[in-house]
């Protein structure tokens, strides 16, 4: 395998603090209002969500929902991902 000078270690985060945008710091409604929709366009929200059922913080949704959704997301990546390999990979 060949040595690749320009590889960079993965980092995790992009400048905005993880955990803010999902509920894990604090509620998702004490967030201004234009990130909300946000929150609930990523996966992590739906997991956060859950965890705070399961720890009796209390959910926003029920679980059932946010399992449901959790289950849609990794289908719908997974088909997102299996488009790009077969286009990008020789198959």
């Amino acid at each position: 395998m060949p040595f690749v000078s320009g590889a960079k270690k993965p980092r995790s985060g992009s400048g905005f603090p993880e955990g803010y945008d999902r509920g894990l710091i604090f509620p998702i409604e004490r967030l201004p209002i234009f990130l909300r929709p946000l929150s609930y366009v990523l996966p992590p929200t739906y997991g956060t969500d859950i965890l705070h059922g399961a720890f009796g913080i209390g959910n926003a949704m029920p679980m059932p929902i946010d399992f449901a959704l959790l289950i849609v997301f990794c289908i719908g990546l997974f088909f997102v991902s299996l488009r790009n390999i077969q286009k990008r990979w020789i198959m």
